[in-house]
């Protein structure tokens, strides 16, 4: 398992609002893209996917449930609300959330907000070519893990897996651009790709205008044998 990630400013990366954990010994990945506008997405991100990966449950929707709880408490000791102008309502701080986990025979994946996952065959094929299916989907699918609600929609999904197996799990940055882009060549390509390679990828996606002017972050997982 290796997390890819590149700010929406290279020259920046201390303003990059993806996070992104993993274990493989478990089998776990995790990818959070904090809410622009919301109230330190960055931090809120990286305290999502931290819980989550050390949460130790029976399902991934019970991971998500349990990675909030632990996160808000976390959150409100260690961060007091900030003061506001009288009359100025406070935000929340938000992230979309996604988490993936194999045993090397299945998969299950579970996700609050715009988070996608692929998954690739040992052969090149492609099994899943996207649990969002279009462009549009990313600017209607509800949801992001506040600090403040728990009523975030949970999408769900499972199947089958071998050894040689790919999964990409990925935030909206790079999303929209896949979905259009879902050949085995190029998927073949993210199984390769470096930190240089994949820096690289993303300046010339966003030089051509083909990707969104946003934080991208990429969870490449390839499952061995059990």
């Amino acid at each position: 398992m290796e997390a890819l990630t590149l700010a929406r400013d290279p020259d920046e990366p201390d303003a990059n609002q993806d996070s992104a954990a993993c274990d493989a010994d478990r089998g776990v990945a995790v990818i959070a893209d904090g809410v622009g506008g919301s109230l330190a997405p960055r931090d809120w991100a990286a305290e999502l996917t931290g819980a989550t990966l050390e949460a130790v449950v029976t399902s991934l929707e019970d991971a998500l449930a349990d990675a909030w709880v632990r996160s808000v408490s976390e959150w409100t000791r260690h961060r007091p609300p900030p003061k506001v102008p009288l009359g100025v309502d406070l935000k929340a701080s938000a992230s979309t959330l996604g988490i993936f986990a194999t045993d090397a025979h299945h998969w299950w994946f579970a996700a609050v907000g715009d988070v996608n996952l692929m998954h690739l065959r040992s052969d090149g094929s492609v099994a899943m070519r996207s649990s969002l299916q279009s462009r549009g989907q990313y600017d209607s699918v509800p949801g992001a893990f506040t600090d403040r609600s728990t009523s975030a929609e949970v999408r769900t999904s499972q199947g089958v897996c071998g050894s040689g197996d790919s999964f990409f799990l990925f935030t909206d940055g790079l999303g929209q651009w896949l979905v259009e882009h879902t050949d085995e060549a190029t998927l073949d390509r993210f199984c390769r790709m470096d930190e240089a390679a994949y820096r690289a990828f993303v300046d010339s996606c966003r030089a051509d205008h083909g990707l969104m002017s946003d934080d991208a972050t990429l969870v490449r997982i390839q499952v061995l044998s059990a």
